[in-house]
């Protein structure tokens, strides 16, 4: 086997700062990833860290989704325990005032 392997195809390019990485817009993070992709090899790892992504992501939505329902049980009790003590002060001033 002569000549260059595939691991030597292609421009070589450092890494980015972090700052600069995290700067870089989304289409273009995904343009790279794709260009970078032709040519790199995989291993299960790689599989693995998307399935826990991907579960990570699935755990955020469902936690959000019983913040939300757990908030709107705190407006509706809220409310129904304004009622109960203005029900209450109405009965008491009710039977002051007789």
């Amino acid at each position: 086997m002569g000549g260059a392997s595939r691991f030597e195809e292609g421009p070589q390019k450092m890494a980015e700062t972090l700052k600069a990485l995290r700067e870089l817009p989304l289409e273009e993070l995904i343009k790279r990833h794709d260009e970078s992709a032709k040519t790199t090899m995989v291993g299960v790892a790689y599989y693995l860290e998307e399935i826990a992504r991907r579960d990570a992501m699935r755990q955020t939505e469902e936690m959000l989704r019983h913040t939300n329902a757990i908030r709107r049980y705190t407006v509706v009790i809220t409310i129904l325990t304004v009622i109960n003590v203005a029900a209450v002060i109405f009965g008491v001033l009710k039977e002051a005032l007789k």
